[in-house]
């Protein structure tokens, strides 16, 4: 991403107008282990906010982890949309009913634990009534938008992948640095919320 570029304030609607209705550009990639995040906004108005957890550190996989509330399906889910409305609801204690499913964002990979991630957006109706398992979620972080969009807090980071030095998008909150799947979830967030370029004065 480019480091210096103003990006949009957006309002809550401002983001709903931009997700409501967003159809993936395709399905999870092959030869992935198939699973679902779900981004959640709320908040008031003019300042909406993201939720983002900790992920406990007992958990088998992407523990200790800044992420979206997901996991993978089970059989009873029918979708993949339903697999991260039942994670969401095991995570956070947040029943469907209290959120307005948005739409989709382009899914990505995990690259240590081999998943396709399903990617969906809503609105969560009472962020202040959030009720995370302990047993799922450490710490539950809301972000304003203003920091999401704010360039400062966006950054490349080089991991050593297979011997090869590979940059990375990452962003920094509070001191916690969120990167991986999350981050690039967070990139295509950023893009598509990108004010469009002004044709010059004359064109």
């Amino acid at each position: 991403m480019t480091a210096g570029r103003d990006l949009v304030r957006p309002s809550l609607s401002d983001l709903e107008l931009t997700f409501r209705g967003r159809v993936a550009s395709g399905g999870i990639p092959q030869g992935t282990k198939p699973g679902a995040v779900m981004v959640l906004f709320g908040g008031e108005e003019m300042e909406p906010t993201m939720v983002l957890i900790r992920r406990s550190f007992n958990l088998r996989t992407h523990r200790g982890q800044i992420g979206f509330p997901g996991g993978k399906p089970e059989p009873g889910d029918g979708s993949l949309l339903a697999t991260a409305l039942r994670e969401t609801e095991e995570e956070l204690g947040v029943d469907p009913g209290q959120l307005d499913v948005w739409g989709e964002l382009d899914p990505v990979q995990t690259m240590s634990t081999g998943f396709g991630l399903s990617v969906h957006t809503g609105r969560v109706r009472d962020i202040e009534g959030l009720n995370p398992s302990p047993a799922e979620v450490d710490e539950v972080l809301p972000v304003s938008m203003s920091v999401v969009l704010d360039p400062a807090s966006s950054r490349d980071e080089t991991r050593i992948v297979g011997g090869e030095a590979i940059a990375h998008p990452s962003y920094s909150y509070n001191g916690l640095i969120v990167w991986g799947a999350t981050a690039r979830i967070i990139v295509q967030i950023v893009e598509l919320l990108r004010p469009e370029p002004q044709p010059a004065i004359g064109a």
